[in-house]
């Protein structure tokens, strides 16, 4: 998320580019798929906009876990 916010990427090698892309789509696969083991605490997602703004939109999307699914 901070990767994509950040507009990292574009300092990344052409190898770094894929390995990222590689891994960043298991993770998605495992988000996808509910794999708890990869899903944020949502409580925190309030603080964590306000302090990266440019997370804010990214964290809205409501991937991660809150007390009612915990």
């Amino acid at each position: 998320m901070a990767v994509k916010a950040s507009e990292l990427e574009a300092e990344f090698t052409e190898e770094q580019r894929q390995r990222y892309a590689d891994w960043r789509q298991r993770i998605i696969d495992k988000v996808n798929t509910g794999d708890e083991t990869h899903l944020r605490p949502a409580h925190y997602d309030a603080i964590l906009s306000m302090l990266f703004p440019a997370l804010a939109p990214r964290l809205a999307h409501g991937y991660g876990l809150n007390k009612q699914s915990q």
